[in-house]
């Protein structure tokens, strides 16, 4: 007879000589409680071997045992439940609900709803939206999309501006966006109030429509209406935390807060610091923007180099104050000074900036369609439809069908339904509101059963080809905005090295022209604009003319002799300082780079 070979978390344990009854006996016993609910068990026919599981970390759920075709939760227990002689836990321990990992669930079978039981079903789910996640169960209609689309949307609402937490006035993260007027959505899941997004809503109901206008929302590119900007619509306060602190040094030596004199060395103009208060320390209310000192700092000089004066040791203090950056700019809305873990006084400065979208910043719905904004149009230009409504966003149809998200065109149906009968929709996958209720709902309204509108447009006043879908759909604003990211350089620092700008936002630097950009010049036969654009480290060098020297201008002038061939002619040309550079590197390794110059061009 064969002996079937047991493993407890992938470790041998001996053998039995029936695997299906041991299975079953083991099954009765954690449902009478004699074995632990976290254990879970399968017995694998193929290889001959049962498997018993009880490691941590395993993903388990719950779902409701079936016998005989019927569910165990009948309406006796039911009853029980709700008058509080039965808990949650009385229901597992008692073998109701049973945890399966996946391990066990192979040898399940698993039914969707109690109306479709068989007497081959062992469970039912206690609802269907409990095969998705806490953060994917909030996708409204998700039983419409794929799962990758279903995973970059719930990864869209843990970015979207909102209320992130109440005490947030009162905490210490270097940045953090706002939403100033959120909403709760016409169109959610009971996950979605499960998380406690009903209290603190991260997003806005907006009209939208599905069309393309102007070309302005080309792909993903969206547009808002510029009226609806102006009535506060995603507009959100950006807080940005500065820090300063009297660092300790070694021999006694202390940074010191408070207002600096123009006897320091670094001392700035006089007006980056009026709004200094006597300690040093801005006052609130105060608006403020780059170059302003908001937190004055006086430091000890702390290398011997920096304490000589005319060959004498001097005590030369140094003004180190906090001073906002380029593109930084605000309201002081509150200011804390205590002391840090390290024993130092620390002063914070919370600063407020009110934002409005502007054309860059990143919009998405709850389907994970993202789009940025490509134009923000006057009110009177936006399409209008038989009724007089504009709508507040409209994005392009040719975004849709690629990432087949069918949730976020019905989410646009659901939403106009829901604004129509002032009643929220449930929009739980599997068993909320469908899409023949929904529609049935706007033909009682008057409305098509399609969802699109008639429109005109405001320029000409005439009537638009085709209908257009036009609905209210709940978007989220994302924290990438372009207020933290724009960058433009006229002229600013170098390198020291290259003579090529230096890099970085934060510096001033330049922006990278690369490959792609490069090509984009040849293509439009932008052969001087591309040139322009490569010289941006332009310098002038010396040839010798005889025997191709390349020299500098600021080592020998035209009288000087070549170091080379002792002649005194010699070529003035313009190259990049990187390849005199280049130049330079092979010089120091022993090699001569020589040039021929040809004099004609020279004349």
């Amino acid at each position: 007879m064969v002996q079937i070979d047991v493993y407890m978390n992938e470790i041998y344990k001996g053998q039995c000589p029936n695997g299906k009854s041991f299975v079953e006996n083991f099954k009765k016993s954690r449902r009478a409680g004699e074995i632990s609910s976290d254990l879970n068990i399968r017995f694998d026919s193929s290889v001959e071997s049962i498997y018993i599981e009880g490691s941590p970390g395993r993903v388990r759920r719950p779902v409701v045992r079936v016998e005989k075709g019927k569910a165990l939760i009948t309406d006796d227990v039911v009853s029980k439940i709700t008058s509080g002689e039965l808990g949650y836990d009385d229901l597992v321990a008692t073998g109701i609900i049973e945890y399966l990992d996946a391990l066990e669930e192979e040898d399940c079978l698993i039914a969707m709803y109690t109306s479709q039981l068989t007497d081959d079903h062992t469970h039912v789910e206690l609802s269907p939206i409990l095969m998705f996640g806490l953060n994917t169960g909030t996708v409204p209609f998700s039983d419409y999309d794929e799962p990758s689309r279903l995973m970059r949307g719930q990864k869209t609402i843990k970015q979207a501006v909102g209320t992130y937490t109440l005490n947030f006035l009162n905490r210490k993260e270097t940045d953090r966006n706002v939403l100033i007027n959120p909403q709760k959505p016409l169109v959610g899941t009971f996950t979605y109030d499960l998380l406690g997004f009903e209290k603190h809503p991260a997003g806005q109901n907006l009209t939208v429509a599905i069309m393309s206008y102007e070309g302005y929302n080309m792909e993903d590119g969206i547009i808002l209406n510029q009226s609806s900007v102006e009535r506060g619509m995603q507009r959100s306060f950006y807080y940005k935390n500065h820090t300063s602190s009297e660092v300790k040094y070694p021999g006694g030596l202390q940074d010191r807060i408070g207002l600096p004199n123009s006897e320091l060395k670094g001392y700035r103009m006089e007006e980056d610091y009026r709004y200094l208060e006597d300690d040093g320390i801005i006052y609130l209310g105060q608006t403020v923007g780059a170059g302003d000192v908001i937190i004055g700092k006086i430091a000890p000089p702390r290398f011997i180099e920096e304490m000589e004066g005319f060959g004498q040791m001097v005590n030369l203090n140094i003004d180190s104050s906090l001073a906002l950056r380029e593109g930084e700019a605000g309201v002081v809305s509150s200011i804390f000074i205590f002391e840090n873990n390290s024993g130092d006084k620390e002063t914070n400065v919370l600063l407020r900036s009110q934002r409005s979208p502007i054309v860059g910043d990143k919009f998405a719905s709850r389907h994970g369609q993202k789009g940025v904004i490509g134009g923000v149009i006057p009110g009177v230009d936006m399409p209008v439809t038989q009724n007089g409504t504009t709508p507040d966003l409209i994005f392009s149809p040719h975004s849709i069908p690629g990432r087949k998200t069918v949730s976020h065109v019905m989410e646009v149906l659901a939403g106009k339904v829901a604004a129509l009968s002032g009643e929220f929709i449930d929009a739980n996958p599997f068993d909320g509101q469908s899409e023949e209720e929904l529609r049935a709902q706007l033909a009682e309204y008057g409305l098509s059963k399609s969802g699109t509108e008639i429109m005109f447009d405001p320029k000409t006043g005439k009537r638009m080809e085709v209908e257009v879908y036009v609905g209210s759909l709940y978007y989220l604003r994302l924290s990438h905005q372009v207020a933290n990211k724009i960058q433009a350089r006229g002229t600013g620092p170098v390198q020291l090295l290259t003579r090529q700008p230096a890099e970085g936002r934060m510096r001033g630097g330049g922006l990278k022209l690369g490959e792609m950009e490069k090509d984009a010049l040849l293509s439009h036969g932008a052969a001087l604009l591309l040139k322009e654009r490569f010289s941006s480290d332009q310098t002038t060098a010396l040839i010798c003319s005889e025997c191709g020297y390349l020299g500098d201008p600021y080592l020998f002038n035209y009288k000087s002799k070549c170091p080379i061939c002792n002649t005194t002619t010699f070529n003035e040309v313009e190259i990049a300082y990187a390849f005199k550079l280049l130049m330079n590197e092979l010089k120091s390794l022993g090699v001569n780079p020589t040039f021929g110059t040809n004099d004609r061009f020279f004349d």
